[in-house]
């Protein structure tokens, strides 16, 4: 695999995730990125920040209201990253499978659309102004594991028509509704 970093080798992500072949590492350096929706569409890529606290990607520019990160390949990894201002921090498209969100601060929340054996761990989600920590809908088989997921406007994690989820060791609080919703599943 081929190490591509932001901004030495690309301006933006988006550039280098475009650039990026299937098994590519994607290294953000430490500083603040304005990009707009980043779409990561290529299977078996590893988006990396250098350090979560000094690697900070603000979606604001963003006028369509997209996601930080929508992942639109499976076995996509994304870690050590700040992501503020998105519609959605991350966005797990249907059928993007076998993905691993890590160690990353996601104020505008995790949504995972029709998706199987993703695994979101380790991260500190939400903040007042967004709705839902964590969603998941018509998904199965994930594992939600030793998040932090406070002070959402809705609920901490949504399960809409989803089952078989692993959801365990996650500090939940803060939450406006409920920590854990459970609707159809």
């Amino acid at each position: 695999p081929t190490t591509i970093r932001v901004p030495t080798h690309y301006y933006t992500i988006n550039e280098a995730a475009d650039a990026a072949i299937a098994g590519d590492i994607v290294f953000v350096e430490a500083g603040t990125y304005y990009d707009c929706t980043t779409v990561i569409a290529k299977d078996n890529l590893t988006l990396v920040g250098e350090n979560r606290e000094t690697t900070i990607v603000d979606g604001v520019t963003d006028p369509l209201g997209g996601a930080n990160f929508e992942i639109s390949a499976r076995n996509v990894t994304v870690r050590s990253l700040t992501l503020l201002e998105g519609y959605d921090g991350i966005k797990i498209d249907s059928g993007c499978n076998s993905s691993l969100v890590f160690d990353c601060v996601i104020k505008d929340g995790v949504w995972i659309d029709g998706a199987y054996h993703n695994n979101i761990t380790g991260n500190i989600v939400g903040t007042p102004g967004y709705g839902y920590g964590i969603y998941l809908k018509a998904s199965a088989w994930n594992t939600i594991h030793d998040n932090v997921v406070i002070n959402n406007d809705l609920d901490g994690i949504y399960l809409y028509s989803s089952s078989q989820n692993s959801i365990v060791g996650n500090d939940i609080a803060g939450n406006k509704r409920d920590g854990i919703r459970i609707h159809f599943s």
